[in-house]
């Protein structure tokens, strides 16, 4: 289970970049365009490329802890999501959900932590690219009907991963950009 709390503390800037922290395994961070849950604010895209550039906690064989970048619609699964870089069991994923189950894209080998990656997903109206330092790694189609997305970073405990807190568990943005 994915525990996030609202709680400042876990939400900081250094460096530059935007740093989600996991102090311990109920105190999590999430950042969303949609911070209500539900609620009709916020920055949506239906097609279009988003990217981040984010540093994943890991040590250079296992992953930590639950963090990931992907989008989701208002109303779940109906409008979709899409997990363009989430850790489960100390790996690198792709998934996608909607109302007809999940699709899990499998794993993408690779070092994907303790340093910056770009992570993108080109959303077209029936289908989906990701893309991991500008190399696609997976496409899929959609069925949300090309539902509005919102963007999420977080960092949250699981009991399937590796764990750390602290300092070990951050993940750090460098930039979010968004292209129509």
């Amino acid at each position: 289970m994915n525990k996030v709390t609202t709680s400042p503390a876990n939400v900081s800037v250094s460096g530059g970049n935007l740093v989600l922290n996991l102090s311990s395994s109920t105190s999590g961070s999430l950042i969303s365009t949609n911070p209500n849950g539900g609620a009709s604010t916020g920055y949506q895209f239906t097609t279009g490329y988003v990217e981040a550039r984010i540093k994943f906690p890991g040590d250079g064989t296992n992953l930590y802890n639950w963090p990931a970048f992907w989008t989701t619609g208002q109303s779940w699964p109906a409008n979709g999501e899409n997990d363009i870089a989430e850790v489960l069991s100390g790996k690198m994923t792709v998934n996608y959900h909607s109302s007809s189950g999940s699709h899990n894209q499998g794993t993408v080998a690779g070092d994907w932590g303790n340093s910056f990656h770009t992570f993108g997903l080109d959303r077209k109206a029936t289908s989906a690219d990701v893309y991991f330092d500008g190399v696609k790694v997976k496409s899929y189609a959609t069925d949300d009907g090309n539902a509005p997305q919102y963007l999420v970073l977080n960092v949250g405990a699981s009991g399937s991963s590796p764990a750390a807190y602290g300092t070990a568990s951050q993940v750090q943005v460098d930039y979010v950009r968004a292209w129509q």
